[in-house]
């Protein structure tokens, strides 16, 4: 991404600058934080954020039969290349967002068939558990010997013509984790249904379908949940998807990359601590390319489950092409979201889950159904606007004041940032504490 090199200085940033050149004790440090995802879940085997995933993928008649075409969309969904979807693949994507630090073995069985509807899932796996265990080398498919199948999609074909409104995915998509005895040895855990439906263009999203050949988003979605990663929108229906990250990510409105709060808690992110008072000037690479993030807190954070502030380099590049962010044909902002994923403990510190029917059972303190108190929330310069989303404006292109507020301490620290420059894929972002 080759940018002209901008320059933002104005009066006020040649104070702020001449300010930091007398007296600053600013420092930026990299840090690697503590703490597996895998942590905050009553599931103690969300699949792997690293290495290699098998995935077994089953497609599944329901009211309507799998012919080979639809098999071989479902293929394509899975694994093909870009110029086969008009976007990503699963696994295209899965391997791009992580930085190649995870990448997925998808094997599809042979169609199998149930006479129960969707809302009988557990009938459905039931009735059809002989013909999974009789998928060749089904037992492959628990990797790490706990007897229980890593994840499985079951991919339903129901209804493929009709036209798939947005909300319909509330009901017709789901993860569950589940726990279901296929044998003595070997059961089933994690399970996600996909409507079939969703690899047409008939499906509507926060996202522009005319260019699709064949749409993985709603799967990218589901394996967010096969990861532990919960929905970021605001779950309060005054807000829903206006709040929280705004449908701007892949948790909270099947669009563009996983955010950068989701990729710390998969171990996805290169983390540095802006720590002292006064100015600096650091450079960033750009979050898409890089996995690059700035934190900053009211302490010293050394565990992914803490209360901080990101800060990163956003573009619409990559993953993030199709998603609600408008703007120039490529633009480069900074992106500025609270996070407090504080585990929920009692007086020995000890951690304490509780029921999620949803999705994973949850040790997260906070989460994003209450408004007050989002676990994820983007902090936005402007307004949301229902009919044209967010835009570039909406985050930081000059220089940004903020007052923030920690939850656990219940107190606030004031934060400057601007975008003193950009050039290629780094950018230097002026940060004042």
């Amino acid at each position: 991404m080759k940018k002209k090199l901008i320059a933002l200085f104005s009066l006020t940033f040649g104070s702020i600058l001449l300010t930091s050149c007398l007296e600053n004790t600013a420092t930026v440090t990299d840090v690697s934080l503590d703490g597996n995802i895998s942590d905050a879940l009553t599931c103690d085997d969300p699949i792997s954020s690293s290495g290699e995933d098998k995935v077994l993928v089953v497609p599944l008649n329901l009211n309507e039969t799998y012919t080979i075409s639809m098999l071989t969309t479902l293929n394509t969904a899975l694994t093909g290349s870009s110029e086969d979807t008009g976007y990503y693949s699963l696994a295209e994507y899965i391997n791009i967002s992580s930085y190649n630090k995870l990448s997925l073995d998808i094997s599809v069985s042979e169609p199998l068939t149930s006479t129960y509807t969707l809302e009988n899932y557990t009938s459905i796996i039931e009735e059809i558990k002989d013909s999974i265990l009789n998928i060749s080398d089904i037992s492959s498919f628990d990797t790490d010997g706990d007897l229980y199948i890593d994840s499985i999609y079951f991919v339903y074909a129901n209804d493929s013509q009709s036209k798939y409104e947005y909300l319909d995915r509330y009901t017709n998509n789901f993860t569950k984790y589940l726990d279901i005895s296929l044998s003595d040895t070997l059961n089933i855990g994690n399970v996600s249904f996909v409507d079939y439906a969703t690899l047409t263009k008939n499906y509507e999203g926060f996202y522009d379908t005319e260019s699709l050949l064949v749409d993985s988003h709603e799967l990218i979605h589901q394996f967010g949940y096969l990861l532990g990663l919960q929905d970021t929108y605001d779950f309060n229906e005054d807000e829903g998807e206006e709040g929280g990250e705004y449908h701007s990510t892949m948790m909270s409105g099947i669009t563009g990359d996983f955010s950068s709060s989701d990729k710390t808690l998969l171990g996805w992110t290169t983390v540095k601590q802006v720590d002292g008072n006064y100015t600096i000037y650091e450079e960033l690479d750009t979050f898409e390319s890089s996995g690059e993030i700035i934190i900053w807190s009211d302490h010293t954070v050394t565990s992914i489950f803490d209360e901080y502030f990101i800060i990163e380099i956003y573009t619409n590049t990559l993953l993030n092409k199709d998603n609600c962010i408008t703007g120039s044909d490529s633009i480069a902002v900074v992106k500025f979201s609270h996070v407090n994923n504080t585990l929920r403990t009692n007086s020995n510190g000890k951690i304490i889950k509780v029921k999620d029917n949803e999705y994973n059972d949850s040790a997260f303190l906070y989460d994003n159904s209450i408004s007050e108190y989002l676990r994820v929330n983007l902090v936005l310069t402007k307004d949301y606007v229902e009919d044209d989303g967010l835009t570039d404006e909406s985050f930081i292109t000059d220089i940004f004041s903020y007052n923030a507020k920690f939850q656990q301490t219940n107190s606030y620290g004031s934060l400057t940032l601007g975008l003193a420059s950009i050039e290629d894929d780094t950018a230097v972002v002026m940060i004042t504490v």
